[in-house]
């Protein structure tokens, strides 16, 4: 983040309002606040080393970080996290097709798991199938890595199919509210020559086939499968990686997303949507956030050229296994 931008979003909050200065007390500057948010975001340390970083107690820290990621989002939400207006879908679905190739598309969706630290008395609710606890976030985003529609605090035990089901973007889906055009014909046809064809989201084989949600043909293995479902599989991969670059890209700018977070589930609520806010503020206003090189590319020959944001959660996730295997053989008990 630029100092320009840094002073951009920190006048944005200044305009909510913030603490006053008492007779017996002064409160912390706004713009170290946001500082140290900020930087609780985008390093994952703790909140005892944020503490000592800016000479306060943790427990003040704690109190900021929390109330400053609700700040963000009811700041930012508003702009950079709303849903769109059925001429902006129309505007999606055109850069879908100009960018991938996949006509009538208005997002990607999929879901990620954020991990956290187990609750007093929670029993395995939160505890995952990769076996680490978490609450997922279910998101969907546009062509340009910026997300249009969420869902965060389901249990991580809950399965994507499960999780989307009760989620409130299913419920806006069926109950038509979000806004979606309506069926028209595809970009490359003429009016008369095909029917017309829905707008739809692309998702994986975790989710299940609606006249709105497209996913892959089921197989492996493209030696018996016809060229048109190879094609269709390919093209709708392309489509679907985005919504995988933009968690990739949220996780590697905001590192707190990389790390079990010692909070409590709701706390963590709030800063999954502050995060997300954050991002689209970001990669709208800051062209660092996210250059070409960044998340994948596909060459000319239909290589994927993995983009810079997995060699570094790469590099991070050798770093932590590095550190804990040292840590483990230095200590025979490994506690």
């Amino acid at each position: 983040m630029t100092p320009t931008i840094f002073e951009g979003l920190l006048q944005r909050i200044a305009q909510v309002g913030h603490k006053q200065d008492t007779t017996f007390r002064k409160c912390i500057p706004l713009g170290a606040r946001l500082a140290m948010s900020l930087r609780y975001f985008a390093t994952g340390d703790s909140l005892q080393s944020i503490a000592f970083g800016f000479r306060c107690g943790k427990s003040t820290a704690s109190e900021i970080v929390i109330e400053m990621a609700k700040t963000i989002f009811t700041v930012l939400s508003p702009e950079f996290l709303r849903v769109p207006t059925t001429s902006e879908w129309k505007e999606i679905a055109s850069d879908f097709f100009i960018r991938w190739n996949f006509a009538n598309c208005c997002g990607a969706i999929d879901g990620k798991h954020v991990s956290i630290r187990c609750p007093g008395n929670s029993g395995l609710v939160y505890y995952n199938y990769k076996g680490f606890f978490s609450i997922v976030l279910m998101a969907m985003c546009d062509a340009k890595y910026r997300f249009t529609l969420y869902d965060i605090g389901a249990y991580g035990r809950e399965c994507d199919k499960n999780v989307y089901s009760t989620s409130h973007i299913s419920k806006s889906f069926d109950t038509n509210s979000t806004g979606f055009p309506p069926d028209c014909s595809l970009p490359f046809t003429v009016d008369g020559d095909y029917p017309e064809m829905p707008h739809v989201v692309v998702a994986d084989d975790a989710f299940s086939l609606k006249r709105y949600m497209l996913k892959p043909y089921p197989g492996r293995t493209t030696g018996n499968m016809p060229r048109d479902k190879v094609v269709f599989n390919y093209r709708l991969s392309r489509a679907r990686r985005i919504i995988e670059n933009a968690f990739g890209i949220m996780s590697a700018r905001f590192q707190l997303f990389l790390k079990s977070i010692s909070a409590d589930p709701k706390n963590v609520n709030h800063f999954v949507k502050a995060g997300l806010a954050l991002h689209n503020f970001l990669i709208t206003q800051d062209k660092n956030y996210s250059d070409a090189d960044f998340a994948d590319r596909y060459l000319h020959n239909g290589v994927v050229q993995p983009g810079q944001w997995r060699r570094e959660l790469k590099k991070r996730t050798t770093c932590f296994t590095k550190l804990a295997s040292s840590s483990f053989k230095g200590n025979g008990t490994g506690m």
